[in-house]
């Protein structure tokens, strides 16, 4: 089975607790062969996406509950019954208070924060045809991070 991976990366900006927020920066899709995706759910444990995930981030990785859009065909959308199906089948939960679901192709949810994500590509082979990619997510988290702002990758797949 092949399978693509998509990194999300969010930095959290505010200097006080009512208005730190995350916010989605970049989005990355590597190919099949991706050394990365192969770690999920082993080196990589899963988590989840995070209950505070951004806006946009969630945007990339959910299906949204629409019987009108649905009807029109509309990419990215599902009726009610659908979500309510996937969620039974538990190849989707649902997010944001029950107006989307987690996309049902897509599996393998977590995230990692920058120093994380810079102890994991340690041990990313040299020979890995991703290798400058991931290399310039690295450098954009901490990027972020030498800021004094938190910074993290959010992984998933499709199967």
């Amino acid at each position: 089975m092949s399978y693509e991976t998509f990194l999300q990366v969010e930095v959290q900006l505010g200097s006080t607790a009512w208005n730190k927020r995350w916010n989605h920066v970049l989005r990355v899709a590597l190919p099949e062969s991706s050394w990365l995706g192969g770690l999920l759910g082993g080196a990589v444990p899963l988590r989840g996406l995070p209950t505070d995930v951004s806006a946009a981030s969630l945007e990339e990785g959910c299906v949204h509950i629409d019987d009108r859009a649905a009807a029109l065909d509309v990419p990215d959308n599902c009726t009610r019954a659908t979500a309510e199906k996937a969620v039974a089948m538990g190849s989707a939960v649902y997010v944001g208070g029950k107006w989307a679901i987690t996309h049902p192709d897509y599996h393998s949810y977590t995230w990692l924060s920058a120093a994380e994500f810079q102890a994991l590509l340690q041990s990313a082979p040299e020979s890995s045809v991703e290798l400058p990619i991931v290399q310039a997510v690295s450098a954009a988290l901490s990027s972020f991070s030498a800021g004094h702002n938190e910074a993290r990758l959010i992984l998933w797949r499709l199967a």
